[in-house]
């Protein structure tokens, strides 16, 4: 069932069984190529065709290919045939790593993105506070700069109303 499955996959994403051929029409020879191409013009595409129906019939195919060669490779090899059961790895076949990957991806740039934008906070927030800091000392140094103003005016202040000042000598 498995690998009818499989054919079945091929079929929908090929218009063909594996291994079959096309009559083309020229003295019985035939051309491995699909009836569903063969039919079809080389003008624009119809309404039918989309880019993610492709996508999904490409993935599928891919797919399909992929896990055939895996069994091609576990058949060919026969030092590996007495260690290949493929009840072991049933749980791994038919894995769909491109949208692991794919999500993976997405999960990384979400992440990378949510880390900027709290350094950026961060930033915006350390060049606030030291601005605060900046502000806090300039009105330090304005008020330190009024006191001795105030000071230096009460001292000329009290000169002036010295009585040595008012008396004559």
């Amino acid at each position: 069932s498995y690998h009818q499955g499989l054919q079945t996959q091929v079929t929908t994403s090929t218009g063909m069984v594996p291994g079959t051929q096309v009559e083309d029409g020229l003295g019985g020879r035939t051309s491995p190529v699909s009836a569903t191409s063969s039919r079809s013009s080389c003008g624009s595409p119809t309404p039918s065709d989309s880019s993610s129906q492709n996508a999904a019939v490409t993935s599928q195919a891919l797919a399909a290919a992929a896990a055939m060669k895996r069994e091609e490779t576990a058949k060919l090899t026969a030092s590996l045939s007495n260690y290949y059961n493929e009840k072991l790895i049933g749980h791994v076949l038919g894995w769909q790593a491109d949208l692991v990957e794919k999500q993976a991806g997405k999960l990384w740039e979400e992440s990378m993105v949510n880390g900027s934008e709290q350094c950026s906070k961060i930033s915006v927030q350390l060049k606030r506070a030291r601005s605060q800091v900046r502000i806090a000392e300039i009105q330090s140094t304005i008020h330190e700069q009024r006191i001795m103003s105030s000071e230096e005016q009460r001292q000329e202040i009290e000169n002036l109303k010295t009585p040595s000042s008012f008396l004559p000598s």
